[in-house]
């Protein structure tokens, strides 16, 4: 485990890090002030399982090289100067539970792909540049309690197969630019949920993403 979070951290990320922690569980470096991209050759840490480098000023894009990382359960980038798309390659992350790339730059579509994500419980990516449609794929998350998706360009309609998200506590669509109506599935299939605190069984939201 590598932990700095919450200090006044400067400069990139190390490319050496990259071969020499190959055993790496978690890294941790969110709240600080580093600069630069996000190391490909981080794709050797075959062992990761948490990756936390939100509020920063990192820049450049999502390395899809990261997709190596089959055993991430939490992934947060957000509140950097992130850009390009979201790696459909990604969808290789089978376990993951929380995925945070909130307050960046990123543009395209979400890649429908990332319906493998059937363990998921946290889904942030508010105030980027993405568009395209919400894919309905994504009702097979059917552990979600928090999707976060508002100030981007999204169409399209709300799809009414997201009435599986059972376990549903917080939804964030707001100021897009879709159209269409309120689908009556979500009444009863979100009554549940939606007054509940939003927290995860592995871990709690504790930062903006």
């Amino acid at each position: 485990m590598f932990a700095v979070s919450f200090n006044n951290l400067t400069g990139s990320l190390p490319l050496s890090y990259g071969g020499a922690w190959v055993q790496l569980g978690r890294f941790e470096a969110n709240n600080n002030a580093l600069r630069g991209t996000l190391p490909s050759v981080y794709s050797q840490w075959k062992q990761l399982t948490y990756f936390t480098v939100g509020h920063n000023q990192l820049s450049g894009i999502l390395p899809s090289d990261f997709s190596a990382w089959t055993q991430i359960t939490s992934f947060f980038a957000n509140d950097n100067n992130l850009t390009g798309t979201l790696p459909s390659s990604d969808s290789l992350w089978e376990d993951l539970v929380l995925f945070c790339v909130g307050f960046n730059q990123l543009n395209g579509s979400l890649p429908s792909s990332y319906s493998a994500w059937t363990r998921l419980e946290g889904f942030a990516v508010a105030v980027n540049q993405l568009n395209g449609t919400l894919p309905k794929e994504y009702c097979l998350w059917t552990e979600l309690t928090y999707f976060s998706a508002f100030g981007n360009f999204f169409i399209g309609t709300l799809p009414p197969e997201y009435s599986t998200w059972t376990q549903l506590a917080l939804f964030e669509a707001h100021s897009n630019h879709l159209t269409g109506s309120l689908p009556p599935s979500y009444g009863g299939a979100w009554a549940g949920g939606l007054h509940k605190r939003v927290m995860y069984r592995k871990t709690s939201l504790a930062v903006r993403c």
